[in-house]
């Protein structure tokens, strides 16, 4: 059972380094990745945040929540 979080902690902090990494400053974006939506949020200083969710979940929530955050 370790195994398998280590390797979603993986996924994760991969795929979100990743995703940030390509967005342009002061942008937000969504992104499908396996079955999986990520969305990003850009500040314009730089500072980055990520919402990992299914597809059923919606969008405007995870924007609100980065808005927030």
């Amino acid at each position: 059972s370790w195994f398998c979080l280590c390797s979603v902690q993986e996924f994760m902090t991969f795929t979100s380094q990743l995703i940030v990494e390509r967005s342009a400053l002061g942008s937000r974006a969504s992104v499908k990745e396996q079955e999986y939506l990520c969305h990003v949020y850009v500040r314009s200083d730089g500072l980055a945040a990520v919402v990992i969710a299914d597809n059923e979940y919606p969008q405007r929530v995870c924007f609100t929540l980065l808005d927030k955050v």
